[in-house]
């Protein structure tokens, strides 16, 4: 439903006489500013809105204000009429077929999460952060728990088994390189595929990123060893605890764990071992040397 509105400028020089479904949103489209406090809306009670407005335009024309040409710039009237205009439609109510009159209904701005104060915003994003790292972090040592216990119960048996060979630490001269893990014996082959088993995650560690513990391995079925490579990470003298635990939660007990399994480098273990990982380079040098031809054919 149409409601007439009488919308004065802002310097209060000038009003205007329209109809509209939403006065105040009809004022923000107009090219002059409106001061709202001083503008007036007309309840159309009965008859028809547009029929007011022209009388009300048509009655008071000598008193037209020229505008700059704008839309419904003819519809504009000089202030000295404004107390005139309201009278007769106070008066003439009846037969104009209009109701109350008041004051611009200025429509109450909903609450906006955006515009809520910067630092409100900043605040619950830092509160929503943190916990959101706090989550991770105990979801992380929780699972980094678990690693431990699977590789000590996983070491404890290959141990009574007589499976370990030995476990050499990365040289000191090559910062690329891995340790390595042999396993012995007829179940070699078994508890290489048992390490490597990941259907649970228990093959890394979790934190800030993750680290797989045993990222490879090689075997040859005339060799009696079966190399794993061993993320050197997890074998490193030289790095922060706090640092190491603050990346992956829980990882520095991993490392301590496999650490005691190492050989000393120099020692005539360590020397051994060595060895046999040459033999193994050799061996799968040769593997795929002879892939590669078997392609070329």
């Amino acid at each position: 439903m149409s409601i007439l509105y009488i919308l004065v400028n802002k310097p209060q020089s000038a009003f205007k006489i329209g109809i509209s479904r939403h006065p105040h949103s009809r004022a923000k489209t107009l090219a002059v500013d409106i001061d709202a406090e001083r503008s007036l809306e007309i309840e159309i009670r009965d008859g028809n809105a547009l029929k007011a407005e022209r009388v009300l335009q048509y009655l008071f024309r000598r008193w037209r204000y020229d505008m700059p040409r704008c839309a419904g710039y003819t519809e504009w009237f000089r202030i000295d009429a404004l107390t005139d205009v309201i009278s007769f439609a106070r008066v003439h109510a009846d037969k104009l077929g209009i109701g109350h009159i008041r004051a611009l209904k200025v429509p109450d701005r909903p609450a906006s999460p955006g515009l809520a104060p910067l630092r409100e915003i900043r605040e619950a994003r830092a509160l929503r952060r943190a916990s959101e790292r706090a989550e991770r972090l105990e979801h992380a040592k929780a699972h980094n728990q678990r690693v431990l216990a699977w590789h000590r119960n996983a070491f404890i048996e290959m141990e009574k088994s007589n499976v370990i060979a030995g476990l050499i630490r990365p040289r000191l001269d090559d910062p690329y390189g891995d340790g390595y893990l042999y396993l012995q014996g007829a179940q070699r082959n078994h508890w290489a595929d048992v390490l490597f088993d990941n259907r649970e995650g228990l093959h890394r560690t979790i934190g800030s990123g993750f680290s797989v513990i045993f990222p490879g391995c090689y075997c040859d079925r005339d060799y009696p060893l079966v190399e794993i490579n061993v993320n050197r990470n997890y074998l490193a003298e030289d790095e922060d605890t706090q640092i190491w635990d603050a990346r992956l939660p829980g990882a520095a007990a991993i490392r301590s764990f496999l650490n005691k399994h190492a050989r000393d480098i120099g020692t005539q273990d360590d020397i051994d071992l060595r060895e046999c990982h040459a033999d193994l380079e050799i061996l799968k040098k040769d593997f795929w040397n002879k892939l590669h031809a078997g392609w070329l054919l």
